[in-house]
């Protein structure tokens, strides 16, 4: 079962936040990766790193996995990734309006090896007091 990172760590700047899964074992199921229930009340752009599925005891093998980002219940980017294939990391740049859900899953074909995904976020202006 994936990892669920249901709150993100503010940067010390205060200047954003980050989160990451850590290593989450390939399996076949769809399993969240990282969940943010509340984006709050700042707008954001964040950055998403994808690994694909690695196996450490056998550098030469891998696997494909989908990787999909969620804004409130909307697909809004997937990827998959050939770890034979694709040496390098993934990364996407997306806009986050405030007070937005996000959820990160992964699916993978088989069971080789596992997966990571980061994220950080960048706010785009400073606090502004919540409105009713």
């Amino acid at each position: 079962m994936g990892i669920v990172i249901s709150t993100t760590k503010e940067l010390e700047s205060g200047a954003g936040y980050y989160g990451y899964s850590a290593t989450v074992a390939c399996d076949t199921n769809v399993k969240t990766v990282i969940l943010i229930q509340d984006s709050g009340y700042r707008d954001t752009n964040m950055q998403v790193f994808f690994s694909g599925s690695i196996n450490p005891a056998a550098l030469t093998a891998g696997s494909i996995s989908l990787f999909q980002i969620k804004l409130n219940d909307q697909v809004v980017y997937q990827v998959k990734i050939n770890t034979i294939e694709f040496k390098a990391p993934v990364d996407v740049m997306l806009f986050i309006p405030r007070n937005t859900t996000v959820q990160i899953t992964q699916l993978d074909v088989d069971t080789v090896g596992s997966c990571c995904t980061m994220l950080r976020g960048f706010y785009l202006e400073p606090p502004v007091m919540q409105q009713d």
